[in-house]
């Protein structure tokens, strides 16, 4: 009866570290859908930006490599690093191609690139991939 009592208690006590796990596996699943849905409100933001300046969205451009910040992204990028982990390392990469029409009367769309990268600070301690969110926008001038 002892060791059948013994046994219970393990296994009881295996059941209790597996839920254990799960639930820290949950908090950070938890943690990475926060960082993609502030990276996505972030994105739409500077969309948002860029429809309501449609005279100036080539001036948004920001690509990779880029070392100075356009003058137009300064406060959203500020956002962007306060709101994001590991931005630093990597700045977002925002290209503007622009097509103009001439019929029935002229006109400009871009295509606007927005890529959004960040990393939490275990990764960037190892020195980890960062992850990003892509979305495209068309604007018409």
């Amino acid at each position: 009866m002892l060791l059948e009592a013994l046994i219970a208690i393990l296994l009881f006590s295996l059941g209790i570290l597996a839920l254990i796990g799960l639930q820290a596996r949950s908090i950070n699943f938890a943690g990475q859908a926060k960082y993609r849905a502030d990276a996505v409100l972030l994105a739409d933001e500077l969309v948002g930006m860029m429809w309501s300046n449609r005279a100036n969205v080539p001036n948004y451009e920001w690509l990779s490599g880029a070392t100075d910040t356009p003058t137009a992204l300064s406060g959203w990028y500020t956002k962007v690093s306060n709101t994001l982990p590991g931005v630093s390392s990597k700045h977002p990469v925002i290209d503007v191609a622009s097509t103009t029409y001439t019929a029935p009367s002229p006109y400009t769309v871009y295509e606007v690139t927005i890529e959004v990268f960040w990393r939490t600070p275990e990764e960037e301690a190892a020195n980890a991939a960062h992850h990003r969110i892509f979305t495209t926008a068309y604007i018409q001038n």
